[in-house]
Order: C-alpha cells, then structure tokens, then sequence
C-alpha cells in the first residue's frame, strides 16, 4: 500500500509539474507588454505617428519605412522593428493592443479620433516582406481577397499594409486596407517589437532618444502608468495559470482523495 501511495504522488506532482507556466523572470520595461509566442518572449511597444513627428525626418513624411524608422531610432539594444503578424495568437495581441490604446486615448484624452495602425508588411518586387525577416506564412489578418489584387501590380509597385477598426457601440471589426509607399498619412499608430533575451539583464532600459519625439499619446502612459492595459492584459492572457488552478490542481485533490478506490 505504502509503495503505491507514493507512485500515485510522484505521479500527481510530475503531472502538475509538466503544465506549469514557464514565464521569463525579466520584464520588458514599464511601457512594453510581454507576450510568449511560441517558444519565445517578445515585447510590443504602441505609438501614434502624427505631422508633428515628420519634422523631424524627412523620411518619415511617407509611409514607405516610417514605422520601422522610428522603431529603429528609439532603440539601441535591443533592437525593435515594426510588428510582423505571424500567427493567430499574435493577430489577437495586436487587436488587444490597438483597441486597448484606442480607449484609453477616448478615456484620458478625449480625443475621439481614430486612427489606422500601420504593420511592418510591404509588398514590393511582387512579393512580401516583413521589415524583420519573418516569413509571409499567414494572412488571415488580411481581408478576403485582398491578396488577390496584387497580381496586377508591376515590380517597382511597393504597397503598405494597415489594419483598422471603426468605433462601434459593438464589437469592433477590423479591416485591412493597403496604401501606395508614398502616401503620405496624417495619423496613424505603429507597433514596434523586440523578443527579448531570456538569458541575460540588458544594461539599461531598451529604448533611447524618447525625448527627442513628440508622441502624443505615449505607449503605457510615460506621462503616467497605462495600468488599464497591464490589468487587462493579466486577464486575457494568464491562460497557463487558470488551467492549473481551474483544472489540474481541483484533479489532483480528487485524486488524493479517492486514490485507495482507484487502486
């Protein structure tokens, strides 16, 4: 009895043990949100492009590189790039974020304008590129049969890629739409992105040159915690704990309780 006793706990416990929820100790900074996809941790930063920025690079007075520009300028190590959507999991943050920014713009600013957010996907020499790299494997963010109008693009055509979710009482839908490289926007928002390294502390904090910019709504409140989105976020996405609390941890007391029925 007492041999099989403890079987059963070495048992319960590798089973608790093997759906722990394995989060990296090192956070992403106060004005970032971390998010594991996959088998890494990435951290997204949320901003809002206006004119006011433009003037301070020419460059960035066209969509062709802004985001990625300016995701560039503001840090150092690491180094951010505009969002690339590469699964399903990562679409759902995106949307969170932008609708989570969106209303806190409402709320604290009242500032009932609304404004696309521009991704890090181009489509150029007939094919598209994410500014890091990823590959172009999922699309569902994309409307239906968008894809199928660039057939008709030539090879110096270069297009630019926006989501967009118009206010409603409702659930928000969200669109995509492209624009030429050239356009030139007069708001937008942009979210730039860095997987961090889970094996060493950065010296310093990720981002450099912020007071050289001129947001007007800064990501995470860096005129004030955005404690709204952090609260929100702990709820949507602690998926890991819930199921050990919810379903794991309730199945190895019933277990315990009735082990000498079951054996």
């Amino acid at each position: 009895m007492m041999s099989r006793t403890v079987v059963f706990i070495v048992c319960v416990t590798t089973i608790f043990i093997s759906t722990r929820c394995e989060e990296s100790d090192i956070s992403c900074g106060s004005d970032f949100y971390k998010k594991r996809i996959g088998d890494d941790f990435y951290c997204y930063l949320v901003h809002k492009i206006s004119r006011s920025n433009t003037s301070i690079n020419e460059h960035w007075r066209t969509i062709a590189t802004s985001d990625q520009d300016v995701c560039r300028q503001l840090s150092d190590y690491p180094i951010m790039d505009s969002v690339s959507i590469r699964n399903n999991d990562e679409f759902e943050l995106v949307k969170f974020l932008y609708r989570t920014f969106e209303r806190h713009k409402w709320l604290i600013h009242a500032d009932r304008n609304d404004f696309p957010l521009l991704i890090g996907l181009t489509f150029i020499n007939r094919d598209y590129h994410w500014f890091d790299n990823s590959p172009f494997d999922y699309d569902e963010f994309l409307r239906v049969g968008q894809l199928s109008n660039f057939s008709s693009f030539r090879e110096k055509d270069c297009r630019r890629f926006f989501l967009y979710a118009p206010p409603t009482q409702y659930i928000r839908p969200f669109y995509s739409f492209d624009m030429d490289c050239y356009s030139q926007f007069p708001a937008y928002y942009i979210i730039c992105r860095y997987k961090l390294d889970t094996t060493k502390t950065p010296e310093g904090g990720p981002i450099r040159k912020i007071k050289d910019f001129d947001y007007d709504y800064p990501a995470a409140g860096r005129k004030g915690k955005l404690t709204e989105v952090k609260a929100t976020a702990s709820k949507l996405f602690q998926d890991c704990a819930v199921w050990q609390t919810v379903v794991i941890l309730p199945l190895a007391i019933f277990l315990l309780r009735f082990y000498k029925y079951i054996f």
